[in-house]
């Protein structure tokens, strides 16, 4: 009953809490034999060992199918070890990570901590016990900036790596985060020579170019490579004309409105001429398509839908209706406390559920098609 009410369990344990298990009565053994018949004894016996109370746990696991020659060693493991140290193994035992972490610190076991934190990757937690001692926070930090980076969260790896004042790896995080004015700036922090932070400047434009981000190539070409000419090229790539007229100006060299940007200006408004060509072309296509489906659709809205294929006529009156899901899957009133159906009926509704998901799955097909001629193709145009 409990395991389907899970409610239940914690009213359960509080009756449990409330016996004197040391006493030994028949009481205490019949509640526990009662409680252990109405609920899952595997999860009774986790429960009561999560209370850290072994007795308790025995009484359980006398009343289960578990065999004693496995049971009475493992809590006898347990029994044996200081009470901070079985709490942690208990916890860790369950799966509570969380908490076995919080004993370990309270056992002052950091270099196990430690190991466990990386297994566990619980470094947020960890970092939250040390944030008042410096070096052990550093030292997690430190973990947990390796981790960050080994699953390619560059940008949080560089955070990290900057807290601990490695710019060296902060640079190579923000680098691999594409994040170039940050990248850029550590460089000077780590110092890089001259020529490895022209290389770096180089790398972080051309992949500045890949992504079409001309605006931060043009900055870079401008304030780290020093080249005018290729600064104002991507200024007006990236249709930034009042950036790329500054720089030319600013630099004293006015041939470069000649030589880069009226070349680059004007195939940028063969492109935007391109553009609103092929766009008109469309909406000359098109509109005038959208506006004679709805004409039909105001005229006659059932043929439209494809709602009267036969115009009316000779449609039966009798016709039999498909089954619903309500039809198929209710029940009886035995299966309502059961949860179980007949065969015939999850027969039935299995194989409602698959006609409705091929179905589903062709319609969207023709929507995505948006054939002409079709219900869709006013949604496509």
């Amino acid at each position: 009953m409990s395991t389907q009410r899970p409610g239940l369990l914690p009213q359960l344990f509080k009756t449990l809490l409330t016996l004197d298990p040391e006493k030994g009565n028949d009481q205490v053994d019949e509640t526990v034999e009662h409680i252990c018949f109405l609920a899952d004894v595997n999860r009774l016996f986790d429960n009561a060992l999560g209370l850290y109370d072994l007795h308790l746990t025995l009484l359980i696991a006398q009343q289960s199918q578990k065999d004693p020659r496995e049971y009475l060693p493992f809590l006898q493991n347990f029994q044996r070890m200081e009470p901070l140290k079985r709490k942690f193994s208990i916890d860790d035992y369950l799966g509570r990570s969380r908490k076995a972490l919080r004993y370990l610190n309270d056992l002052n076991e950091f270099d196990e901590l430690k190991t466990y934190t990386v297994k566990h990757s619980l470094y947020e937690d960890a970092l939250n016990l040390y944030r008042y001692d410096e070096h052990k926070y550093s030292s997690i930090m430190q973990l947990y900036a390796d981790h960050l980076k080994s699953t390619s969260r560059f940008k949080e790896a560089a955070t990290a790596f900057h807290y601990l004042n490695d710019h060296v790896q902060a640079n190579e995080c923000y680098r691999d985060a594409n994040l170039w004015q940050d990248s850029l700036s550590t460089a000077s922090l780590v110092p890089l020579p001259p020529d490895a932070l022209r290389s770096l400047a180089e790398n972080l434009a051309h992949s500045a170019i890949e992504t079409k981000d001309f605006h931060a190539a043009a900055s870079i070409h401008l304030d780290y490579l020093h080249d005018i000419p290729s600064a104002t090229k991507y200024f007006c790539k990236g249709y930034h004309f009042s950036a790329a007229f500054r720089t030319v100006t600013l630099s004293s060299q006015p041939d470069l409105l000649t030589s880069v940007f009226d070349p680059t200006l004007a195939e940028n408004m063969a492109s935007i001429t391109e553009l609103v060509a092929d766009c008109k072309a469309q909406l000359t296509a098109q509109v005038p398509r959208i506006l004679e489906l709805r004409e039909k659709k105001k005229a006659d809205p059932l043929a439209f839908f494809e709602g009267d294929a036969n115009d009316g006529k000779d449609i039966p009156d009798d016709v039999s209706l498909a089954p619903t899901d309500a039809s198929t899957m209710g029940g009886s009133l035995f299966t309502r406390y059961t949860g179980r159906t007949g065969t015939m009926t999850g027969t039935a509704g299995t194989g409602t559920s698959r006609r409705s998901s091929k179905n589903r799955r062709r319609e969207e097909r023709k929507r995505a098609r948006g054939k002409k001629g079709s219900v869709y193709e006013e949604e496509y145009l």
